[in-house]
């Protein structure tokens, strides 16, 4: 899986309503061609019309630009699971305090899917990992990197968590 692991580049958000024809024009006219591009979309305008999605991702596969996928979990509908290029940018919001057993639970059927996505010819995996409450996420962190490793040979370098001091 090692191969499989690049360098990224750029990540940008959007979360105002379905304007396909303001996007096209960007595409278009402004991004930039040296820089790989994630877009991610949370506006449910953007999941609801079936029509308006397809157009946006069919516009993201035509620019090579990728879709960021949102796995958080109150918000299932950004869950998409649609890739325009061969590569998988994941934003995984963990819960953490007492949900912490669940968020691992989640982060484990992201490496079942990302197996079988690789033997479908995924060339790249991007898993941002982060939380509301921030200090639980360098042990999820921590539990995404042994996964990925242990389960997919990804040879990430592992974290050194440090006790914090009293």
């Amino acid at each position: 899986m090692a191969h499989h692991l690049g360098r990224y580049s750029c990540r940008s958000v959007i979360i105002l309503g379905q304007r396909i024809d303001v996007l096209k024009d960007f595409f278009e006219n402004d991004l930039p061609t040296d820089h790989k591009f994630f877009l991610e979309v949370r506006h449910p305008e953007w999941f609801s019309d079936a029509t308006g999605r397809r157009l946006l991702f069919d516009l993201l596969a035509k620019h090579q630009v990728g879709s960021t996928i949102s796995d958080a979990s109150g918000r299932r509908d950004c869950l998409h699971m649609e890739l325009p290029t061969p590569e998988l940018f994941i934003r995984f919001i963990g819960n953490g305090g007492i949900n912490k057993d669940s968020d691992r639970e989640r982060i484990d059927r992201w490496i079942d899917r990302i197996s079988n996505l690789v033997n479908q010819g995924l060339e790249n995996v991007y898993f941002f990992v982060h939380q509301h409450e921030e200090e639980d996420t360098p042990v999820l962190a921590s539990y995404a990197i042994n996964q990925f490793n242990q389960r997919l040979g990804a040879g990430l370098r592992e974290i050194k968590l440090i006790a914090p001091a009293l």
